[in-house]
């Protein structure tokens, strides 16, 4: 097999055809010692990537709510003052106020004895600071009697 490509240069005048044959069996010998052995391809192997580590995990934040405080504070709603009764107008359970909005279910405590009683605001009290409640003789009679007149109060809404 070695020796058809030779042949082929000889049959076009190139330099082996002049040499004659000896110069093929020489050349053909040089051919046959050399080594058929192709050397295996080199392979660059890649350099072996790190991964960075993992940064440390933390138990995540947990917000803790305070503690829930009750207080028995003032209502925010409130007056102190005088209470008196009316006797013409309207009927037991309603009042008149200049402190507390008129459609508001008002607590009234008498602060002596700490009676109380509710009455719905539907008129504005006229007699002014320190009257803070004008109230249904009924009503006013759960407090304290008529008589007195006026009593100190603590209203609330």
């Amino acid at each position: 097999m070695v020796a058809a490509p030779f042949a082929l240069l000889g049959a076009s005048g190139g330099a082996l055809a002049v040499a004659g044959p000896s110069v093929h069996a020489k050349e053909l010998r040089n051919v046959e010692n050399v080594s058929n052995v192709i050397p295996a391809p080199t392979t660059t192997v890649p350099p072996a990537t790190t991964v960075p580590p993992a940064p440390p995990t933390t138990a995540p934040h947990v917000y803790v709510a305070p503690p829930v405080t009750t207080t028995t504070a003032a209502p925010s709603n409130g007056a102190q003052g005088v209470a008196t009764w009316f006797g013409t107008g309207t009927g037991p359970g309603y009042c008149a106020s200049q402190v507390a909005p008129r459609g508001v279910m008002l607590r009234v405590t008498d602060t002596a004895t700490g009676a109380s009683i509710t009455c719905l605001v539907n008129d504005y009290e006229a007699a002014g600071p320190p009257y803070v409640v004008d109230l249904a003789p009924g009503d006013f009679g759960q407090l304290a009697p008529t008589s007195a007149g006026a009593i100190q109060v603590t209203i609330s809404w």
